[in-house]
């Protein structure tokens, strides 16, 4: 992950992440991600999507694009972080992205 990834991170989203969340990061560049590490949040459940993994399996293994095996509303947060400049057909992954927060809950995508 790029070193100003990081410190944007740190400025504007560590501060969303409190205990007892639970958190869908796509696209994670480790087990456990650079951003899990950066939130330091233990009481934080932290699953993973992703199309294949060089590390721990992903929580959801992806096989389309713009349709994701995760139930509606299951997450506080949905991060995605250096995976927004491989999509496509971003009017398409948006609602994707969305269908999987909770009412009230958070989507980041940088």
């Amino acid at each position: 992950m790029h070193r100003n990834a990081q410190l944007m991170f740190d400025a504007y989203g560590k501060s969303f992440f409190k205990p007892g969340l639970s958190v869908l990061e796509i696209g994670p560049d480790a087990s456990p991600s650079t951003f899990q590490k950066l939130t330091r949040a233990n009481s934080v459940r932290w699953d993973t999507l992703d199309i294949a993994s060089k590390h721990a399996p992903p929580t959801y293994l992806v096989t389309d694009d713009y349709s994701f095996p995760v139930p509606d509303n299951a997450y506080d947060i949905v991060l995605s972080g250096q995976v927004i400049e491989h999509v496509r057909k971003i009017w398409r992954w948006f609602p994707e992205l969305a269908r999987m927060v909770k009412p009230g809950g958070l989507e980041r995508s940088r």
